[in-house]
């Protein structure tokens, strides 16, 4: 009997957690999204949820045009969950990053002058 008691406690904390990551996501590309990316990054690498939070981590990064965190996470999801979503979303920002250092290599050489 205490273990059947247990086992529900267990399992409202985790969908209580994943209501939690549910939430945060609706404010991702909002005023809300440094929240949201802070309470994301929390999330372990060992915890259930760490696919899930990564994966919305990764969105709210690109999001903030922050490319490099947005693969980062894309990566640790794809590693563990290979699903076309997440090599799309993977490639859009290998895609930014290119881009973006690109930019960056061309303003050296500019200034280089």
């Amino acid at each position: 009997m205490a273990s059947a008691t247990l086992i529900a406690g267990h399992r409202e904390v985790q969908d209580a957690a994943k209501t939690v990551l549910a939430e945060l996501a609706e404010h991702i590309g909002d005023e809300d999204t440094e929240h949201s990316i802070a309470a994301f990054a929390q999330v372990s690498t060992t915890d259930a949820r760490a696919r899930e939070a990564n994966f919305y981590l990764g969105l709210a990064a690109y999001y903030q045009g922050d490319f490099s965190r947005a693969q980062t996470a894309f990566n640790f999801v794809a590693a563990r969950l290979p699903l076309p979503e997440v090599y799309n979303n993977l490639g859009i920002v290998l895609l930014f990053n290119s881009v973006e250092e690109r930019a960056h290599v061309d303003d050296l050489a500019v200034n280089a002058w």
